[in-house]
């Protein structure tokens, strides 16, 4: 198991540094030798069980999904273009739709890799076997606060903390686990105890900062209510200072100390002027839930459209078209402030992108 594992890591070095090369060359060269991403980010659904405070994307009006045969299709497209790569199935809640299972299984028939961003609640003990069955990457649980009173109301339904947890428990050393958590006002005194809470129980966990501006442009015309950004900077600062000393001694924050320290200049709004160079943009794909491919997984509605549809065409075909490239370039040098992607202003280090990577894959310890 450990062999596999590190030939993975192997693997996957490689694949990341000749993107890096060929990406950077293309760029002073004017070639159009950009490599496309293994990494997909998928929008399932926009459904969702839940009711979140801050977040307003379940009162938009919901697109019909494309059914589960559309998307073996386009999975198996991707699959055959890119080889052996990484899928990750988000929404909305992607375990709102009854064939995801379905979905997970094929991928696992078909070499690819799952990954899963989801609230948790509807992951029961029978879901959780099939998602160890089906070997699945890594999953990706949503906890806004380490009280239960806390997590429930930001998430507009009473007992979503319960249920997360029980997913957590059902999961815990036999999937690996990431806790994703929001930097808010409302659970700013419980983000130390979370992160003790991951490092107990061997869980990794990330962090990262509420953007209300980028939630009101991508709401699209629902308000998003108030703005859910710390108040206190100064008490911000330091729970942030001290997710950098616990980082010395629990492997389970995955964030880089640079990318912690982004979070501090985000929320003292000195981001704005800094010089920056978007990282995020042609590594990864995200496809939305009609099948259109974007450039950009967190700011679509501001990268200048859509580069095709998977329904009508082929991956090969929408990345290696001029098009794309042409917009790779522009979009390489984005200075959008409405941006979701912190790391999109870090010149994150190819050793931390990486090391990200070696700890799904070595801190997990079960079979």
């Amino acid at each position: 198991m450990l062999k596999k594992r590190l030939r993975l890591i192997l693997s996957i070095f490689k694949s990341t540094a000749r993107k890096e090369f060929f990406d950077k060359l293309s760029l002073l060269s004017g070639l159009n030798l950009f490599v496309p991403p293994n990494l997909i980010n998928i929008v399932l659904t926009r459904k969702c069980n839940l009711r979140c405070l801050q977040c307003d994307f379940w009162k938009i009006n919901q697109h019909k999904d494309l059914p589960a045969d559309s998307w073996k299709k386009i999975i198996l497209d991707i699959r055959n273009y890119l080889g052996p790569c990484f899928l990750r199935f988000y929404g909305g809640e992607p375990f709102y739709r009854d064939d995801f299972l379905e979905l997970i299984k094929f991928c696992y028939d078909n070499d690819t890799k799952v990954l899963i961003t989801t609230n948790g609640t509807l992951i029961d003990f029978r879901t959780a076997e099939k998602l160890v069955k089906n070997k699945v990457f890594l999953v990706n649980i949503s906890i806004d606060g380490f009280k239960p009173q806390t997590h429930d109301e930001l998430r507009g339904i009473q007992g979503t903390y319960n249920k997360s947890m029980q997913a957590i428990e059902y999961l815990k050393g036999r999937v690996p686990l990431q806790i994703n958590t929001t930097i808010m006002e409302d659970n700013l005194d419980e983000i130390l105890s979370l992160a003790e809470f991951a490092h107990k129980n061997k869980i990794m966990i990330s962090f990262q900062p509420y953007n209300f501006r980028i939630y009101k442009i991508l709401s699209q015309g629902c308000s998003t209510g108030r703005d859910f950004s710390p108040v206190d900077i100064k008490k911000t600062d330091y729970i942030i200072d001290e997710l950098c000393r616990l980082k010395r001694h629990s492997p389970s924050i995955i964030e880089s100390y640079g990318r912690l320290k982004q979070i501090k200049y985000f929320y003292r709004g000195e981001l704005n002027n800094r010089n920056r160079h978007c990282e995020v943009v042609g590594s990864t794909i995200k496809i939305k839930e009609m099948g259109e491919v974007f450039l950009c997984s967190y700011a679509s509605s501001m990268a200048g459209g859509a580069i095709g549809n998977l329904t009508t065409d082929s991956l090969k075909h929408i990345w290696e078209s001029e098009s794309t490239h042409n917009k790779i370039r522009e979009m390489k040098m984005c200075n959008a402030a409405e941006c979701l992607a912190i790391r999109g202003c870090y010149r994150e280090r190819l050793v931390d992108r990486m090391n990200k990577f070696v700890k799904c894959l070595m801190f997990f310890r079960g079979g």
